[in-house]
């Protein structure tokens, strides 16, 4: 389970990265954007989104990891 201060651990060991995933046109196939979606690498494996982002909203740890 994770907490807050394992959260804020984890962006102070600069854990966290960014991966972007495409948004395509489904008429033409072409790339048309890009969303920017935060990840986070702890000893060698991801942690899941939904392990970590509702811990972190509405706290001051939501601006620094957006």
């Amino acid at each position: 389970m994770q907490s807050l201060e394992k959260i804020l651990e984890a962006y102070e060991c600069s854990e966290f990265f960014l991966e972007y995933m495409p948004t395509m046109a489904l008429a033409s196939g072409e790339c048309v954007g890009a969303e920017a979606l935060i990840r986070w690498k702890h000893d060698d494996e991801l942690v899941a989104p939904l392990e970590s982002i509702p811990i972190v909203e509405n706290t001051p740890m939501s601006g620094l990891i957006t």
